[in-house]
């Protein structure tokens, strides 16, 4: 609920699906459905534990994800599964990393 600028409350309702699909075979691997209101990285580990659980790919060894999933219990369920995580970095969650320019080059101090 939030206010609308004439003073009204605005409801929205809605849900949304999470996917966890196969990038090379585009299979869906695992759903979620929620509100709309639920932040996309709260759902990433209830749908990675459903694929841990339910299916055994040998050949699933890499979690690619935006950067809305870059928290570290996500990154720490991936490395329980034996996984690698590809997420993009999140400059909002986290501090300027030390050492790189807002390109993510490294810098070289010389003193």
């Amino acid at each position: 609920m939030y206010f609308a600028s004439e003073g009204k409350n605005v409801f929205w309702y809605g849900y949304k699906g999470h996917l966890a699909v196969g990038t090379s075979s585009q299979y869906i691997l695992q759903t979620l459905f929620s509100s709309g209101s639920l932040n996309d990285g709260k759902a990433a580990i209830p749908l990675l534990k459903g694929i841990h659980e339910r299916l055994a790919l040998p050949t699933l060894r890499y979690q690619t994800m935006d950067a809305g999933y870059d928290y570290d219990p996500i990154y720490e369920q991936i490395h329980r599964m034996g996984h690698q995580s590809i997420i993009a970095y999140n400059k909002r969650n986290e501090p300027e990393p030390v050492g790189f320019n807002k390109h993510y080059a490294p810098m070289y101090i010389v003193t």
